[in-house]
């Protein structure tokens, strides 16, 4: 009876154990589960942040090219009137002393 008992006590003694070890390795996946989730929405976050930069940039981007083509229109529209208009210069046709130049 002697080995029975000894058995019994080192059964119990394993089972003990092996119910700590998974209490602990539950409280562990729980943890891990909880990080998985804050990074997700950390993920989550940027993410929305990136979109929100790219789509900024892409606005000013545009804005930029708007105005350069808009600058590069007046450019061409005053080279026009200059020459369709030439009186209106007001650098053309000046005197010094009397004379054009």
């Amino acid at each position: 009876m002697m080995n029975f008992s000894a058995l019994e006590h080192g059964r119990d003694a394993e089972r003990g154990t092996s119910e700590g070890r998974t209490k602990e390795l539950q409280i562990k996946s729980s943890i891990i589960s909880a990080e998985i989730r804050m990074c997700g929405q950390e993920y989550q976050d940027v993410k929305r942040h990136n979109d929100t930069l790219k789509s900024l940039v892409a606005r000013y981007q545009k804005e930029l090219k708007d105005r350069s083509h808009a600058g590069r229109q007046l450019k061409q529209r005053t080279l026009t009137q200059a020459r369709l208009h030439p009186e209106r210069d007001g650098f053309s046709r000046r005197c010094i002393g009397g004379d054009e130049y």
